[in-house]
């Protein structure tokens, strides 16, 4: 591996851990439903328990993905990261619960598809064993969900 290659994973192991920080302090289990801090202006994707449990799963899939894609990366394991990819991709075969396209906002909508698309990208360049492409896929990605993650928070509706 290259050091251009060291550098980037170091950066985006960085990412990772800035967004798993940022779901960990996300809203508080303690805050009440429906509730807000006055101090976070971020737009609210009011949710119902089902929307809510969903998109909290989706998120921790997503950063699994993310970390085993950087350990494979690590060994140039093109499968591993190809099948970590593709279970983020735009065909993944999730099927979201009922009213949850309704509840997200078209802006919120159109990040997560291009982020999922960034997933596809870093599967077809896993199998072209083409490692840059893949870096420059999964950076892209991270920044979608830095971009969602400081414009939007998920709340449970009352």
């Amino acid at each position: 591996m290259t050091g251009a290659a060291k550098g980037i994973i170091a950066i985006l192991l960085v990412a990772v851990g800035v967004l798993a920080f940022m779901l960990w302090r996300g809203q508080p289990a303690t805050e009440p439903v429906g509730g807000s801090n006055p101090l976070d202006q971020r737009e609210a994707l009011l949710l119902n328990p089902e929307q809510h449990h969903h998109i909290l799963e989706e998120m921790r899939g997503l950063l699994t993905a993310v970390a085993l894609i950087q350990q494979a990366r690590t060994s140039d394991d093109w499968a591993a990261i190809a099948e970590a990819a593709k279970g983020q991709g735009t065909k993944r075969g999730q099927i979201p619960p009922a009213g949850m396209r309704q509840a997200q906002p078209p802006a919120f909508r159109q990040m997560g598809q291009g982020m999922r698309g960034q997933f596809d990208a870093m599967a077809d360049a896993a199998e072209a064993k083409n490692g840059e492409a893949v870096d420059t896929a999964l950076t892209a990605a991270l920044g979608a969900c830095m971009g969602c993650h400081e414009t939007y928070r998920v709340q449970l509706a009352r």
